[in-house]
C-alpha cells in the first residue's frame, strides 16, 4: 500500500528530526527566560570538585572507583561541585532515595551513570515509591534508567513542595513504571513536578529523556503541576504510555495560594509523542489545563487520541 508506506516514511522522518535538534537552535522567547545562564547549562558538564562512586553492592565509606560505596552513603556525602557516578547494575531503592543536597550557580552537583555504563534504578516496593525525590537545587541528573516498578503509586523522578530551582534532568530513560490500581487516587509518572508551596518549583530543564511503556493510570507520563515557573520540556521522546504524555496542570488546589496554583511561563518544544492512548479515558499527547503563558512549538504527536488539548 503506497499510502501506508508514505505515512510510515513521514513518521520516521519526523522521528529522526526529533533527535537532530541542535541546542543552539532551540529559540525560547525572552518572556519565558529570567536566567539565560541557566539555559546555557542545558548540555554542559560541570567541572567536578570531587568525584564519588557508588555501586549496587557497594559498602564502606570510601566511595572511590576501586572501592565504591552504597547509593545512600554516596548521596549523603554530596556537596556543591561534587560528581556522583553510579556504576552499572540494578539499584533496588525500596523506599526511594532523597536528593536533598544543593550546589550553586558555579558549582552544580552531577549525578550520572558512570561513563560507558548504565545504572538502573528500580524498586520492589508495591505500595508507593518515588525512586528519586529531589528537594535540592543546582543539580544535574543524567544518563540513568528508571524501570520495572509495579506499585499503587510510582514516580521515577519527583519534586514535592517547593523551593527547588536550577535542576536539569537530561538523557534519562523511564520505562515500565506501572500503577497497579487504575483509579483517580493512584497513578504513575516518569517525571512529576508538584509545586505545593508558595516557594514553588522554578527553573527546571527536562531535556532529551525517553519515557516509554508506562502504565500511568489517570496520571501522566511527564507532569508539571501546581506552583511551577520556567519549566522547559525540550526534545523528549514519549511512546506507548497509557494516558497523557506531557501535562501542565493547575488550579487543582495543590498550592494553597490560589494565585500561584498554576504552571506558568513554561515551554514545551521539539518533543516527540507517540501512542498516548488510554483504555479508560480520552487523552491527548500534550495537555494544558488551568495554566497560563505556556509556549508550545515544534512538537510532533502521532497515533494518539488527541494531539494537543487545552482545558
Amino acid at each position: 500500500n503506497i499510502k501506508m508506506i508514505l505515512k510510515i516514511l513521514s513518521i520516521l522522518l519526523l522521528f529522526q528530526l526529533s533527535f537532530s535538534i541542535d541546542p543552539k537552535d532551540i529559540k525560547i522567547p525572552s518572556k519565558y527566560v529570567s536566567d539565560s545562564s541557566f539555559l546555557s547549562m542545558m548540555t554542559k558538564v560541570p567541572v567536578a570538585v570531587k568525584t564519588l562512586y557508588a555501586s549496587p553492592s557497594g559498602s564502606g565509606s570510601s566511595c572511590t572507583d576501586s572501592a565504591p560505596c552504597s547509593l545512600s552513603t554516596a548521596l549523603g556525602k554530596l556537596q556543591k561541585g561534587y560528581t556522583l557516578y553510579l556504576k552499572k547494575g540494578n539499584y533496588n531503592v525500596k523506599s526511594g532515595v532523597s536528593i536533598s543536597c544543593s550546589g550553586t550557580a558555579d558549582s552544580y552537583i552531577l549525578i550520572s551513570s558512570a561513563p560507558g555504563e548504565t545504572a538502573v534504578i528500580t524498586s520492589t516496593n508495591t505500595n508507593s515509591v518515588g525512586l528519586f525525590e529531589v528537594s535540592g537545587s543546582y543539580i544535574i541528573i543524567e544518563n540513568i534508567t528508571f524501570k520495572d516498578v509495579q506499585a499503587t503509586n510510582v514516580q521515577g523522578i519527583v519534586f514535592y513542595g517547593g523551593g527547588q530551582n536550577h535542576v536539569i534532568i537530561r538523557n534519562n530513560v523511564f520505562d515500565s513504571l506501572k500503577t497497579t490500581k487504575i483509579n483517580e487516587d493512584y497513578g504513575a509518572n516518569g517525571i512529576l513536578l508538584m509545586g505545593e508551596s508558595e516557594k514553588g518549583i522554578k527553573q527546571v530543564i527536562i531535556y532529551k529523556n525517553t519515557l516509554t511503556n508506562n502504565v500511568v493510570g489517570y496520571s501522566e507520563a511527564l507532569s508539571v503541576a501546581g506552583n511551577c515557573q520556567e519549566i522547559y520540556v525540550l526534545d523528549n521522546v514519549l511512546k506507548d504510555n497509557t494516558n497523557i504524555g506531557i501535562d501542565f496542570y493547575g488550579n487543582a488546589g495543590y498550592c494553597d495560594n490560589e494565585k500561584l496554583d498554576q504552571p506558568r511561563l513554561s515551554v514545551a518544544m521539539y518533543n516527540y509523542i507517540e501512542k498516548s492512548v488510554s483504555p479508560y479515558a480520552s487523552c491527548a499527547g500534550l495537555y494544558i489545563d488551568g495554566s497560563r503563558d505556556i509556549y508550545v512549538a515544534e512538537n510532533t504527536i502521532v497515533d494518539s487520541q488527541y494531539g494537543i488539548e487545552i482545558g
